[in-house]
């Protein structure tokens, strides 16, 4: 299992690695024990991390108020909790691996 996927209760936390600014969002690769996704928003004024919200909820078919930041709100690397949702999905749409 990657060491950036976890859970703590009923709630499946990710460790991420964010690079606002680029042409495109889309999950890149794990590295350093977090997932790298970059996006398009600026990291200004809150806009990487509403934008990192949608696109987390849209990968994993989730409503936005169950996908919370709970570490790095201001920083490049933070820890998502997403609620809703069980950590053999999460791997299944992340990175293919068919759900037992």
């Amino acid at each position: 299992m990657s060491p950036a996927l976890h859970t703590r209760g009923d709630r499946v936390l990710l460790d991420v690695a964010v690079s606002p600014g680029s042409k495109r969002d889309a999950l890149l690769s794990e590295h350093d024990n977090a997932l790298k996704i970059s996006l398009k928003s600026p990291a200004r004024e809150g806009r990487a991390n509403a934008a990192l919200v949608c696109f987390l909820a849209s990968t994993h078919h989730l409503p936005r108020r169950d996908i919370q930041i709970l570490r790095g709100a201001s920083s490049r690397r933070k820890t998502i909790a997403l609620s809703g949702a069980a950590l053999p999905e999460v791997r299944h749409r992340l990175f293919g691996v068919p759900v037992a």
